[in-house]
C-alpha cells in the first residue's frame, strides 16, 4: 500500500513541477525512443522532478489534491531523474464515453447565430405555417395537467400537423410533424432502413377509432431520408424526414409546422413552456383512443444532467439534442417518438423546435409479461431542429433558404 507514502509526495510536487521541455530533452536516448514508442504528444505529459527525499521515483500514480479530495491526474511513463506522467486530462471524454459508471458534462458546440432567410414571405419555412383553427390548451378533471404521460386530450384541430407514423408491417407507431407540403419531420430510429411502402402517415386524426373523417388524410410516403451519420440503436443524429411524391392538400385542419430559425441558444428557450403531442402511453402506461398534449418546460443542459448524471453523462450531446419536462411524472412515452415540441412564437404562429428521440426507461409487468416502458420521473431527450436545420432543408424537396 502507498496511500500514505504517495500524499506525502504530493506537497513535494506541487513545487517541483518541471517544464515539458526541460524534462524531455534531458531524458536519455533510451527512454526518448520508449517515449516516442508510446506515441504520445508532448502537450500530454506532465514532467515532475524527482523529489528524492520524498521517494517519488516510487509512485505510479500522480495524484491532485483540491477542496479536500484527492484526483487521478497522471499515470508514469518512465523511471529516470524526471519523472514523466501522462496526462489524463486529455483522455477524460474518452475514458467517460467508455466506462457504464463514469459521467462527465458535455462538451457544448459553438453557437449557431448565421441565420439564413428562408425564400417565403415573412422568412417562414412554408407560406401560412404555424397557425391553427384553434388554441391546444384543455383541461382535464378541472386542472391542467403537464405531460403526455397522464396528460390531457388535445382539441381537435388545435394540432394541424402532428402526424401519426404507422409501420403496417411490423405494428409500430411513431410520431411526425408536417413541415411543408410533402415533408414530415420525425426522428431516425423510426424509419432507419426500412421500407416506405409499409409505411402510412395520416395528419388531421384526432381520434384512432375515426377513419372516414373528411378531415383526415392519409398516404404513403415514395422515400426515407435518415441523417447520414445516424447508427441504429443509438441517439445521436436521430433526426428523419418522410417525404411524399405529390404530398398533402393543406388546409384548414392539414397545414404545416413552421421550422426554428432564431439560432441554437439554449439559454434563450430553458424554462419556456413548450408544447408535446402524441398517441404514446399515456396514464398507468396506457394506450390512449385520442391524442395527447402536454406542457414541458425545456431545460437547460447543466440542469438537464445533473438531474440524472449517469443517463445524461452519456446521452444528452448539446446541439445535437436536449431535455424537457419535469422531474416527477413529465415524460413523453413509448409511441411519442417523432413527435414535436413546439414553441409559440409572434403573430400566434407555433415553430418547431425539438423532435421527441429518447428518454430512460424502466420494466414493469403487465398482464404476466416484462415490459418495458417510459420513466416518468425524468427529463426527455428531444432531436434539437435548431442543429438540423440547413440538413432538414435541404432534403425537404419544398423548403426552401434564399439563395
Amino acid at each position: 500500500m502507498r496511500t500514505f507514502f504517495q500524499r506525502k509526495i504530493l506537497i513535494k510536487i506541487a513545487e517541483t513541477l518541471a517544464a515539458r521541455e526541460t524534462c524531455l530533452k534531458n531524458q536519455s536516448r533510451e527512454d526518448a525512443k520508449e517515449l516516442a514508442n508510446w506515441n504520445v504528444l508532448p502537450k500530454n505529459v506532465i514532467c515532475v522532478q524527482d523529489p528524492v527525499s520524498a521517494g517519488a521515483h516510487t509512485g505510479r500514480y500522480l495524484v491532485n489534491f483540491h477542496n479536500g479530495r484527492y484526483f487521478l491526474r497522471g499515470l508514469r511513463l518512465n523511471k529516470n531523474h524526471v519523472d514523466i506522467y501522462l496526462d489524463i486530462l486529455q483522455y477524460i471524454r474518452s475514458i467517460a464515453a467508455n466506462t457504464n459508471d463514469i459521467s462527465l458534462f458535455p462538451s457544448t458546440p459553438p453557437e449557431i447565430t448565421a441565420i439564413k432567410k428562408f425564400s417565403n414571405a415573412d422568412n417562414l419555412s412554408f407560406a401560412n405555417c404555424g397557425k391553427k383553427k384553434l388554441g391546444s390548451r384543455q383541461k382535464r378533471d378541472g386542472q391542467v395537467a403537464q405531460f403526455v404521460y397522464s396528460g390531457f386530450q388535445a382539441r381537435e384541430d388545435a394540432h394541424p400537423w402532428h402526424a401519426l407514423v404507422r409501420n403496417n408491417a411490423l405494428g409500430l407507431l411513431c410520431g411526425g410533424t408536417l413541415i411543408s407540403k410533402q415533408t414530415v419531420l420525425t426522428v431516425a430510429h423510426c424509419i432507419f432502413k426500412m421500407n416506405p411502402r409499409d409505411f402510412d402517415v395520416t395528419i388531421g386524426k384526432y381520434d384512432t377509432y375515426s377513419s372516414s373523417d373528411a378531415k383526415i388524410q392519409t398516404l404513403k410516403p415514395s422515400r426515407l431520408v435518415t441523417h447520414p451519420n445516424y447508427v441504429g440503436g443509438q441517439f445521436n443524429f436521430d433526426v428523419g424526414l418522410i417525404v411524399f411524391e405529390t404530398g398533402f392538400e393543406i388546409t384548414e385542419h392539414v397545414r404545416p409546422i413552421c421550422l426554428w430559425n432564431e439560432g441554437s441558444n439554449l439559454e434563450r428557450v430553458a424554462n419556456k413552456s413548450a408544447v408535446l403531442v402524441g398517441f404514446g402511453l399515456a396514464e398507468n402506461f396506457s394506450v390512449p383512443t385520442t391524442l395527447q398534449e402536454a406542457q414541458l418546460a425545456i431545460r437547460s443542459n447543466r440542469e438537464c444532467y445533473l438531474s440524472d448524471r449517469p443517463f445524461f453523462g452519456k446521452q444528452l450531446k448539446p446541439g445535437d439534442n436536449f431535455c424537457a419536462g419535469h422531474t416527477k411524472g413529465a415524460s413523453a412515452c413509448v409511441g411519442d417518438s417523432g413527435g414535436s415540441l413546439s414553441i409559440g412564437g409572434k403573430n400566434g404562429r407555433w415553430f418547431v423546435r425539438g423532435v421527441v428521440s429518447a428518454g430512460k426507461a424502466k420494466v414493469i409487468s403487465r398482464g404476466g409479461k416484462k415490459e418495458t416502458v417510459c420513466n416518468p420521473d425524468g427529463f426527455s431527450l428531444f432531436t434539437d431542429v435548431a442543429f438540423y436545420l440547413d440538413w432538414i432543408v435541404e432534403n425537404s424537396p419544398d423548403t426552401f433558404f434564399q439563395i
